[in-house]
């Protein structure tokens, strides 16, 4: 796959300086720095299964993300219908 990049001027000197010490392809350098950074950060369970959570039964796509407000909700409705 062939990906465009923008970079600013510093960071692309940055990378070919680092390319001519190191004898490597501007590529090889953006994969792995690609690689590193993915593998630092890898998605939770909850980011990966986020649109499906909370849907089943409920008919709120949202419910798992808003369930605080959706708890605050009932409570005041609770409370409300007490008096």
């Amino acid at each position: 796959m062939t990906l465009t990049v923008k970079l600013e001027p510093a960071l692309e000197a940055l990378i070919a300086a680092r390319c001519r010490a190191e004898g490597s392809t501007k590529s090889a350098i953006v994969h792995a720095a690609l690689r590193a950074y993915l593998e630092r950060n890898p998605k939770s369970a909850f980011e990966l299964g986020e649109e499906v959570f909370g849907k089943r039964g409920s008919g709120r796509s949202d419910l798992s993300g808003r369930r605080h407000d959706y708890y605050a909700e009932l409570a005041h409705a609770k409370r409300r219908s007490r008096r």
